[in-house]
């Protein structure tokens, strides 16, 4: 399985699970930076989300159903981020080796605000929280990495087409 497939294809997986234990998110990185403006490559599913403490045992169970969990470790906390990252693993596909998720935990007020008034995107007929432009920009903008800087620049571009 190709990159971009195993990708879309997580996407679309976590994607459903989130939705079915009703956990507010959006796809956040460099996928949704594809979807919102000009493609760019990428190695990794990130997603924006707000979890209360009894969800993640649940969203973990979930996710096993469906993946091998290869490593699970304590978020990392930053100034201004707090993510939570899982190296997960297809059971079913022999061509699936592994796919980097990134959860960025909102808790704080920007995030949650970013969590607002999300795109719907259909992928499979699946639908996706994708986070809208504005909300992106500023994320990036609090990340300060030159890949964040570059983001922005092709998101504002995006932004003042409409």
């Amino acid at each position: 399985m190709d990159v971009s497939n195993k990708l879309i294809y997580t996407l679309t997986e976590i994607a459903g699970i989130l939705n079915t234990l009703k956990i507010k998110y959006c796809l956040i990185g460099g996928l949704a930076v594809s979807m919102l403006s000009k493609p760019r490559a990428t190695e990794d599913v990130d997603f924006l989300i707000l979890l209360e403490k009894d969800q993640k045992d649940h969203l973990l169970l979930e996710i096993e159903k469906k993946f091998q969990i290869i490593q699970n470790k304590d978020p990392f906390i930053f100034k201004n981020a707090t993510i939570w990252r899982l190296i997960v693993k297809d059971k079913k596909s022999e061509d699936y080796d592994f796919a980097i998720l990134d959860f960025l935990l909102a808790d704080m007020e920007i995030y949650k605000n970013a969590l607002n008034f999300p795109l719907i995107i259909k992928i499979y007929n699946r639908e996706i929280n994708v986070i809208n432009i504005e909300n992106l920009i500023k994320i990036k903008e609090l990340s300060g990495r030159r890949i964040d800087i570059l983001d922005v620049e092709e998101l504002t571009k995006e932004l003042n087409k409409k």
